[in-house]
């Protein structure tokens, strides 16, 4: 079904450049008695041909006699022929066309015609000739008015060659001029026969087997294009993914449609050049499209010609870029395994930390990179382009206008790495954040809190900041990691009894250390209590919390267990006839509030002292 509809596409498609190839033949399928009026009354209306070009064989013979003062060059040199004569770079002269052939050239001689303009006039009056068949090749003439020898075809003037032409060709002028006779008549009867109805049927006849040739091509190229996604489709399962390690980067699906747009896009490319190809060979079949055709042809052969000298003028340029790209490659190669064995301590460097590898490697890689760009980029075709120039200074305004705080960032993510602050997975803390850290880079530091946010840190930021490392002390000192807490018990209470009561609770907490010991330190003597800080050690820092908080919960049996209250010292101070603040299941059964104490009267007399006053701030507990 498929390709039924192609085939009704084709032959809709054969049917139309069928009708444009009878259309673009002009007047020519007339007979040449028909074309003869059509080709005079047309070429008198187009060429505008007056009388005064009857002058011109006069005109060359009085300037053939008389010279002039050559006339200064103008200074615009962009005029052009109204018929495209591109000046030859050669000789330095102007072409003589007849239907897109260059017959001869016309050069300068400084006198009062311009040789382009003669050339100019000699194209427009022969193209009138080849045109009109009532004018016979037997009427062209020469006729010598000695310096001047002038073409005629009845009785007008074609053109005139004079003995200035006759020096620049090197030519005696008889020679010259015979040799243009010849060329005239022989490209005039050429224009003439590829006109001709029996030419036109051949041409008509040829351009239709190209069409058949193109249809058969192009439904070649469509079943080649199936039958080749049919047998990759065949080949499926010989297809493997492909995997680096366990890592898939690309499936079996992927590559089979990767393959088949591959199909499609070459089977686009070799359509469009069927087609480019066949209307070009049309269009110059048929010479009234003769010079389209060449028209049409001339871009794409100067492009295919452009790239092929840029492309052999470019190797030795892509010979440097292909060495750099493999000394690169080879290097970059080198450097990871060298950095990977240093991070599994299979190599080890004197005062080189095992954490540096990574980033080392990261770091020298892009030197490397750098480096192979800064050969590599002078070599690029693009490299003096103006665009390629735009793009280098939008890239530099970027990063110096915006690019400061990135490398701020930049600089202290190195400071941070080869200073050795944190890895991955320590537990740190900052002026304004605590926790482990989750994702460390060059431009920044992610922590994970432990209320489970993640926080995103510039490096700028924390190389600006004190740092504290939990773990840093377990992994380069193999020391445990302390943690403490301080108390607060007025002087009424044995310095003793807090010692043995808080290291009691220490040595009941679990995960705390036996060795090296807890210990009790007094931080400080205040107005109405005492600073105790006990000190303990533990190995698994990721139970710290939990660990302290059970410490916590250890004290406070522990000083209920002997009678220790955990309150202000303002408020023990000042207490008089209140409930103990102890909780009850640790209070004695029979134990009793005390009730408040009144001084008697004689002793306020007397300025005596109440005995409270002497503990100073002691504490009432029973």
């Amino acid at each position: 079904m498929r390709m039924t509809k192609i085939t009704k596409k084709l032959w809709q498609f054969l049917t139309v450049i069928s009708l444009s190839a009878l259309l673009i033949c002009d007047y020519s399928w007339l007979t040449p008695s028909v074309a003869q009026g059509i080709f005079v009354s047309e070429q008198q209306e187009n060429l505008n041909i007056s009388p005064e070009k009857s002058q011109l064989g006069n005109e060359l013979a009085v300037i053939a006699q008389t010279p002039t003062e050559p006339k200064p060059e103008p200074t615009d040199k962009k005029s052009k022929p109204d018929i495209e004569t591109p000046q030859n770079e050669e000789t330095k002269g102007f072409p003589v066309v007849l239907d897109g052939k260059t017959l001869f050239t016309v050069e300068e001689d400084g006198r009062t015609t311009t040789a382009e303009q003669r050339a100019k006039l000699a194209t427009e009056e022969i193209e009138r000739i080849a045109r009109d068949y009532t004018i016979s090749l037997d009427s062209f003439e020469l006729q010598d008015f000695e310096e001047v020898i002038i073409i005629t075809a009845q009785g007008d003037i074609v053109f005139g060659v004079t003995n200035d032409d006759a020096k620049a060709a090197n030519q005696p002028l008889e020679g010259l001029a015979s040799q243009y006779f010849q060329t005239i008549k022989d490209a005039i009867l050429e224009y003439r026969q590829e006109r001709t109805a029996r030419s036109l049927g051949t041409d008509i006849i040829l351009s239709l087997i190209l069409l058949v040739v193109l249809v058969v091509l192009i439904v070649l190229l469509y079943k080649a294009a199936s039958i080749t996604r049919s047998r990759f489709q065949a080949w499926r399962r010989r297809v493997r993914p492909i995997r680096i390690q366990r890592l898939e980067l690309s499936s079996v699906e992927t590559e089979i449609k990767l393959i088949n747009g591959l199909i499609s896009f070459i089977r686009l490319i070799v359509l469009l050049a069927l087609i480019y190809t066949y209307f070009s060979t049309i269009f110059r079949i048929f010479p009234q499209t003769r010079r389209f055709g060449e028209q049409f042809r001339k871009p794409v052969y100067d492009a295919f010609k452009w790239a092929g000298k840029g492309f052999v003028d470019f190797l030795p340029n892509l010979f440097i870029i292909i060495l750099t790209i493999v000394i690169t490659y080879y290097l970059i190669r080198f450097c990871s395994l060298f950095f990977k064995a240093i991070d599994r301590e299979i190599i080890t460097l004197p005062g080189f930390d095992q954490d540096w590898a990574k980033p080392t490697n990261k770091i020298v890689v892009i030197l490397i990179i750098a480096g192979a760009l800064a050969v590599i980029v002078p070599y690029l075709p693009v490299y003096n382009s103006p665009a390629f120039q735009g793009i280098s200074l939008l890239v530099g305004a970027l990063i110096t206008f915006g690019g400061a705080s990135t490398v701020a960032n930049l600089v202290g993510g190195t400071v941070i790495i080869y200073t050795r602050a944190y890895r991955l997975g320590d537990l740190i803390k900052t002026e304004e954040h605590f926790g482990y850290v989750h994702e460390k880079t060059i431009l920044s530091t992610r922590i994970r809190t432990l209320t489970g946010e993640i926080v995103t840190i510039p490096n700028a930021n924390l190389i600006s900041t004190s740092i504290i490392n939990y773990n840093a002390i377990k992994r380069e000192l193999n020391i445990p990691l302390m943690i403490r807490t301080s108390i607060t018990l007025g002087y009424d209470v044995p310095w003793r009894k807090v010692y043995q009561t808080l290291i009691d609770a220490a040595h009941a907490t679990e995960n705390i250390l036996e060795e090296p010991a807890p210990y009790v330190l007094q931080t400080s003597l205040e107005d109405f209590y005492i600073s105790y800080e006990l000190r303990a050690y533990i190995d698994l820092l990721e139970r710290r919390l939990l660990t302290l908080s059970k410490l916590h919960e250890n004290i406070q049996d522990k000083c209920n267990e002997v009678g220790i209250e955990i309150l202000s010292p303002h408020y023990s101070a000042i207490r008089d006839g209140n409930q103990n603040t102890i909780p009850e299941n640790y209070l004695p059964s029979d134990y009793v509030p005390p009730g408040f104490n009144i001084n008697p009267l004689g002793q306020v007399f007397n300025n005596v002292q109440h005995p409270a006053q002497d503990k100073g701030s002691s504490k009432s507990s029973d």
